[in-house]
């Protein structure tokens, strides 16, 4: 392995991260613009690190396995596992007490109260609208920017360093994917309130993400990561009864 790859990563995408600290005295709307556009490029400095790594050690791109389609059933567990995972985290927060069973999505209300006209649709429509969009275009659309992590923490990264052993492989590399959001963790994003704590969560919904991810990877290719930002992204009818969440969701 390239040992200044995974400088190479830190390098690119920490600047891109820290970016939006350069706006605090923006609007709220130029602050959230910058931090998408930002973050955004940012998930592809995995994969120009992994890019660089392979060409200047004499590879080829199809060392990451682009080529690589693997059998059509694993298409499948990856188009269902995270709708599934998505409706047992719901399920499991409300028995455990940590969210509410909230059928009227008080959240989504509340986010078209803000806006500065009313929606013509309702809560639940908007929401059946996300959920069809996150299980059909929108894993298509996030494959543009999900596919420059996957090069680099699966394509690149977890192939180089399963001499190790399979299971060390995979939790080294998304120990490494966790910490590599550290930026962004600590500016509020994903565990508003908790900025050195979310850092260690973090760690830990990757590892637990990553499993599945490498597992998907190691059968197909990069399916499984673009849909698991849309369904896991996606509003279910709970609300939270405590300040923290356990469960991340942006990435």
């Amino acid at each position: 392995m390239d040992d200044f790859t995974g400088i190479r990563t830190f390098l690119i995408a920490w600047p891109l991260f820290l970016l939006p600290l350069a706006f605090k005295g923006a609007d709220v709307q130029t602050r959230q613009i910058v931090t998408t556009v930002v973050f955004a490029l940012a998930m592809w400095a995995p994969g120009i690190a992994a890019i660089v790594a392979t060409k200047t050690s004499g590879g080829s791109l199809s060392d990451l396995n682009l080529k690589r389609l693997g059998p059509k059933r694993y298409y499948l567990w990856a188009w269902l596992l995270f709708p599934i995972l998505s409706l047992l985290t719901g399920v499991v927060t409300v028995l455990f007490g940590i969210a509410e069973f909230d059928s009227a999505f008080s959240m989504v209300t509340a986010s078209l109260e803000a806006l500065p006209e009313s929606a013509p649709l309702s809560p639940t429509m908007i929401v059946a609208i996300q959920i069809f969009a996150a299980i059909t275009i929108a894993p298509l659309f996030n494959m543009l920017f999900a596919l420059g992590e996957e090069l680099g923490w699966r394509g690149f990264l977890l192939s180089k360093l399963l001499p190790l052993g399979e299971w060390k492989a995979i939790i080294i590399s998304n120990i490494i994917w966790g910490l590599w959001h550290a930026p962004a963790i600590i500016q509020g994003h994903n565990y508003p309130g908790y900025p050195v704590l979310g850092v260690f969560m973090m760690v830990a919904f990757t590892v637990l993400l990553g499993i599945i991810l490498s597992w998907l990877y190691l059968n197909t290719i990069v399916l499984g990561h673009q849909l698991s930002r849309t369904v896991l992204s996606t509003p279910l009818p709970v609300s939270h009864s405590c300040s923290f969440s356990l469960v991340s969701t942006s990435r």
